[in-house]
């Protein structure tokens, strides 16, 4: 909440990922995410050569047809004359109306029996760039957006390499949906800043200039971007400041090649001006900006806010948010102290504590003043100091920073975004749960940063690779406490997995095999083993290409899963 001035620079993306517990490396995968590539066997009657999805005359493809929208069955290569060995001309591209899950869609199809194979349509490049990485490009991401990718040379502070929220790899997997709708609650935003052109929320049942209530929500023509709460009027915009470096920092566009990226790229921003000028502004405002966002069908709400005083109607709004399955992300506050602040001290709400580019909590922030709070309701902590962003007044500056927890907080919230975004299934309850059981842990001063949840980082720094690469495998936190090591190898793999492990106590030993979905698709039942060191396998022939997570589990409490992807 501290102001200050700002720099950028371009920036890139390679895509090198590091998983849990070992040093494996591997690439993410990059594929068309409305189309699929599906060979059918060469006794299912030329059903490629039907360029329409319906009536196909195969009653389990029409239906998974219909199921998932398929338009359009293209036939990849024409009729091959004479003899074809490998059936190419049965080779066909399964179009979708629509994004779809394609690991899902992959293993739909392949239920079938119809097809010899169902892949995705990867996406590959040539492998010589000149002189030039990828990442986003926006202008001063490289150089001052520590925060998404620290290389450890941050002019501004002392860094660290991998102090970061490890954004890059994360937007491999997803930037946003526009399907997804963000509330933030602050002093406003710059509607027409250029990077957040085609982003604001427009109300779809309000009427634009007629002075009617058209949506029956109780505010006349609120039809682009949200409601000022502070002059009572249809146009929430900044005269502050703070609102559009907090909105920047969650949804600016990126790899536009301009100034910043934010953590989410097309998720729609209902913008609630509920703070005025001066940066302060009353409980019954914030209250009304909540219950504005749930009506609009707003997934999480960002509020970069906080009091002193508890209050139960601001948390039965939070709890009204929460049963609605919104995630309420909220500062801890900047005073150095556990004395708690409001809402972050409410039930059911995302608390955020503000790390620096060491990776240590905020104390004090730059400048000198304040420091991180802390105490028994915080849940993680995101970047927090000297956090360059958007200008309330300018459309191009760029020579502004903030600090503080309201800086930390779009993160944790554009990382719950983009958890809807993923998948829109998901609960308020999963969605924290998923932010706080991936966030590393132990990253800051030995002092604080205990192992497991403590008063100063919560459950850890949040990470966005691992948030967006978890799936519901019941993967804990901790390493396994009865294993002195655990090893999965090779990684990526073809046929078959070796699982190394050394146990160090007695343990009832099972291994879970899941596939992408999280779906169980396979068991190892060991039963009791004493102290030793054992290495089973995982035939996977009979199982597809794609992404697989392993879980050893050991008196069916202390769990570890391992990313692995078979070839």
């Amino acid at each position: 909440m501290i102001n200050y001035k700002l720099v950028f620079t371009k920036v890139l993306t390679l895509v090198i990922l590091f998983f849990t517990t070992a040093t494996y490396a591997q690439q993410i995968a990059k594929y068309a995410s409305n189309r699929i590539i599906a060979k059918f066997k060469a006794a299912v009657p030329a059903a490629p050569s039907n360029a329409k999805a319906s009536g196909t005359g195969i009653a389990s493809l029409d239906a998974l047809n219909a199921k998932f929208s398929c338009s359009a069955i293209e036939k990849m290569l024409p009729e091959i004359q004479g003899t074809d060995a490998l059936h190419m001309n049965n080779l066909a591209i399964l179009h979708f109306s629509s994004d779809q899950n394609i690991p899902n869609l992959v293993n739909q199809y392949m239920s079938t029996g119809l097809f010899d194979y169902v892949e995705p349509d990867y996406i590959g490049s040539c492998d010589g760039v000149e002189g030039i990485d990828l990442v986003a490009n926006d202008t001063y991401f490289n150089s001052r957006q520590w925060s998404m990718q620290n290389k450890g040379t941050f002019s501004d502070s002392p860094s660290k390499s991998g102090a970061d929220i490890k954004m890059v790899p994360g937007w491999d997997i997803t930037t946003g949906s526009a399907n997804v709708i963000i509330g933030i609650i602050d002093t406003g935003t710059k509607l027409d800043h250029p990077e957040f052109s085609g982003r604001i929320w427009v109300n779809p049942n309000e009427i634009a200039g007629n002075g009617v209530d058209d949506d029956g929500n109780g505010y006349k023509d609120d039809t682009n971007g949200g409601w000022d709460f502070t002059n009572n009027d249809n146009s929430p915009a900044d005269d502050n400041g703070h609102g559009t470096n907090v909105t920047g920092i969650l949804g600016a566009n990126g790899n536009n090649s301009s100034l910043y990226a934010g953590v989410n790229w097309k998720s729609k921003l209902i913008i609630v001006k509920a703070l005025d000028a001066g940066g302060s502004g009353s409980y019954s405002n914030w209250i009304k900006g909540i219950n504005y966002c749930i009506a609009a069908g707003a997934r999480v709400i960002n509020m970069s806010l906080g009091g002193n005083n508890s209050s139960q109607s601001l948390q039965d709004a939070i709890t009204a948010a929460y049963q609605n399955q919104v995630v309420c992300v909220v500062a801890m506050g900047n005073d150095n102290t556990s004395t708690p602040e409001y809402p972050a001290n409410c039930t059911n709400v995302l608390a955020v504590g503000a790390t620096n580019s060491m990776d240590q909590r905020c104390n004090p922030f730059s400048g000198g003043s304040g420091g991180s709070n802390y105490g028994s309701n915080i849940k993680v902590c995101a970047p927090g100091n000297i956090i360059y962003g958007l200008r309330y007044n300018s459309n191009t500056s760029s020579s502004y920073y903030y600090s503080g927890t309201s800086q930390a907080t779009p993160h944790a919230a554009g990382l719950a975004s983009l958890l809807f975004s993923q998948n829109t299934s998901r609960t308020a309850e999963t969605v924290m749960s998923i932010i706080e059981n991936t966030a590393d842990d132990q990253v800051g001063l030995s002092t604080e940063d205990k192992p497991g949840w403590d008063q100063y980082y919560g459950y850890g720094r949040i990470n966005a690779y691992k948030a967006l690469t978890y799936v519901a495998t019941g993967i804990d936190r901790s390493a396994v406490v009865g294993c002195n090591s655990v090893k999965i190898y090779p990684n990526p793999f073809t046929s078959n997995l070796s699982i190394a492990y050394q146990l160090s106590k007695p343990a009832d030993v099972k291994i879970e095999i899941a596939d992408i979905l999280g779906q169980r698709i396979n068991i190892i039942n060991k039963g009791t083993l004493q102290p030793d060191s054992y290495i089973d396998g995982w035939s996977a022939n009979d199982f597809p290409s794609g992404i697989y997570f392993v879980t050893v589990i050991l008196n069916n409490s202390e769990k570890q899963s391992y990313k692995v992807v078979k070839n």
